[in-house]
This record gives C-alpha cells, structure tokens and sequence, in this order.
C-alpha cells in the first residue's frame, strides 16, 4: 500500500502562558512522545475510514462519504464531528484531497490529560500531509498563539513570540548544567484551555505583565543557576496570580514544599514543574501524584 507515515512531539510552555497571546515571549520544548499521522491513500474501501488510538489502546473509529466527508458511523460522535470539522476545514484549502478512498491512522503516545499537545500534534501532522500552512489550519481549528504548532514543526526548544502580526521563532539550545534536577509531575486534571484563555481575556490587557514575562523568559533561557532559575519561575507564578486573581499552583496544593513550583498549561491542571529535593518521591506520593518525570523522561 502506498502510505505517508508523519510523526510530532508533544510540547509543554514554560514561560509566558496566556500572555503569548498578547505578545509575551515564551519559552516551550518538545516532549519525547507525541502523535503519529498514517494515510494509506490505496485503501480498499469505498469511503474514507479514520481510526484513532490512545497509547495503542483503540480509541475512535469513524466512516466518512467520499468528497463530502458525512459521518456515516462512529463509537464517538463528539471526537468524530471534531474530525469532521477539521477534515472539512483541510478540504476547503486542497479540494481535490478526499475524492478517492482513504484510511487515516492516528497514534497518541501520551495520555490525552497529559495537556501535552493532543490537538496540535493532530493538526500539524494533518496540516504536513494536506500541504495546507498548520499556522493557518489551527487559527481556523482551534484559535490560541500558535506556539504549539511551531514545537511540533521545529521539534526543538524554541522561543515564541507574535509581534506585529508576525510569528517570530528562535530556536533555543538549552542545555544548563542544572537541567538534571528538573522534575515534572502531571497533576492528572486536564484543564479546558478556552476555559483559561477566557479567564485571561477577561482581565484589563496589561502591557506590564507582557514586557515582565518576556523579561523572564530571556533570563530563564540564558539561566545557568538553579536557585536563580526557581527564581524566575516564582516570579512568574506571582505574576500571573495577582493578573488573573487565582492562588499560585503553590499555594493550592503544595504549600509545604521546600522549592519552587511552576503551573504549565492551563492554570489548576496537566502539569507542574519543580526540582529535586530530599524525599521528593515520598512527597508527591502522599499527595497521590504517583508520576515523576526528569527532564531526560520528558523533554526530547
């Protein structure tokens, strides 16, 4: 069979969550897992099959007309209109795409509350396949900054700023000697990101937090200090929390923890950021955080 096989990582922000929308430099890496794209474009079927699996466990299945992509079955109508809606969304930019029968195959290598990138991963690796531009795609899929997207196309650290009506992206090497200590634990509650972006948006826009979050951020990829580092990424926890009038991650559910903690994604959920301390495991265990990841389990 004639088959496009296409792979991206997953992503995490470290800085710079929400006001990237409004102009803030932020700095996002790659994860090691992410999702996989098959198109098996001499499919023996007279319609377009889409099947989708979540660690290799069979997650959704859903039959479409050819050319006019009409869900004809499905064991998930939600995920399947999702699919519908970005299918349609790819056929009004390449036109031709969906006139013969297809099988399309996606892989999800991390858990979906993970908030490491379920959609982007999806519409970069569709974007990539149809030939269509995936900043594009998204804006009119999903909307957000896009600094997602551009972790799944440069599968690098980057940083990520819109300025002008422009994408500016940099990719970043960061390798400080402090990176071993790093710890990441998914709080196993998969926040809704619009939820968190309405929040934001609520707020009087401030070009102070902007101008002070970018600030972070360049200091934060040219850190060589860990104690420095934990710095930054408090202050930026109080930033945010005095901006958008929520306790800190901290405050909510580690306030007896020795070092610093970081939300990443949407605010109360997906994961946090930390670093190694005497009985760290025992810690969060008790917490019921049974997860910890290294930099090295993480990051690619």
């Amino acid at each position: 069979m004639a088959t496009t096989r296409l792979r991206t990582p997953g992503k995490l922000l470290l800085t710079g969550e929400y006001a990237v929308l409004d102009g803030a430099i932020g700095f996002a890496v790659p994860t090691r897992l992410g999702q996989t794209l098959e198109v098996e474009s001499d499919f023996d079927g007279k319609y377009i099959q889409w099947n989708a699996f979540h660690q290799e466990k069979h997650w959704l299945t859903v039959q479409f007309e050819i050319t006019t992509l009409r869900i004809t079955s499905t064991n998930n109508q939600k995920a399947a209109e999702f699919v519908a809606s970005l299918l349609h969304t790819v056929a009004r930019k390449n036109p031709n795409l969906f006139d013969n029968p297809l099988c399309i195959t996606t892989r999800l290598e991390f858990p979906a509350h993970y908030g490491l990138g379920s959609s982007s991963t999806l519409i970069a690796n569709v974007a990539r396949w149809a030939g269509v531009d995936p900043y594009e795609l998204n804006e009119d899929v999903l909307g957000g900054s896009g600094y997602d997207i551009a972790v799944a196309l440069h599968g690098t650290p980057l940083t990520y700023q819109l300025y002008k009506g422009k994408r500016m992206v940099e990719e970043v090497d960061f390798k400080p000697s402090f990176i071993k200590e790093l710890l990441f634990v998914p709080l196993n509650t998969k926040q809704d990101s619009r939820e968190g972006i309405n929040r934001y948006r609520k707020q009087p826009y401030s070009s102070h937090l902007i101008a002070h979050l970018s600030e972070i951020t360049n200091y934060t990829i040219n850190c060589t200090n860990l104690h420095e580092f934990g710095n930054l990424m408090e202050s930026h926890e109080l930033a945010l929390s005095s901006f958008l009038g929520l306790k800190t991650v901290k405050q909510e559910r580690f306030s007896d923890i020795p070092v610093f903690v970081k939300s990443l994604g949407a605010w109360g959920g997906d994961f946090v950021m930390t670093q190694r301390f005497s009985g760290f495991e025992d810690y969060f265990h008790e917490k019921g955080f049974h997860s910890v990841f290294t930099w090295g389990d993480l990051i690619a």
